[in-house]
């Protein structure tokens, strides 16, 4: 059987997970900032709620605030899947992209796998 890798949410992302809205600056380049919101994070990776169009293995620079640290995370990802009107992968969530982070640095990690561990946050919408 092939699979899709559109539609095959890779196991990279898998992983503790939390649910959080935070606000993410998005963009091929830091001159290009779309923002958007994140349904969910991990060590990994996140979820960005979002309309804009893009394929698998786009690559985009994230900046986002870990809303306890106030620690400003800016990374490297690239687009691992997309949940997109029309071709909705997982009904569950919004149309939006999975994104990997690529290039993360391990102080940024670090802080991550700590808001994850002390955070269950629910978005609003």
């Amino acid at each position: 059987m092939m699979e899709n890798k559109e539609s095959v949410e890779p196991a990279v992302l898998a992983g503790p997970r939390t649910k959080t809205q935070l606000r993410v600056y998005y963009g091929a380049n830091t001159k290009t900032a779309l923002s958007g919101f994140s349904i969910d994070l991990s060590p990994g990776g996140l979820f960005l709620k979002t309309d804009n169009q893009f394929k698998v293995d786009d690559n985009l620079i994230l900046n986002f605030i870990l809303s306890d640290s106030k620690k400003l995370i800016s990374c490297k990802a690239r687009v691992a899947w997309t949940n997109q009107k029309g071709n909705r992968i997982k009904e569950s969530l919004p149309p939006g992209i999975g994104v990997q982070f690529v290039d993360i640095t391990p102080e940024d990690l670090e802080s991550l796998d700590k808001f994850i561990d002390e955070n269950e946050l629910e978005p609003d919408w």
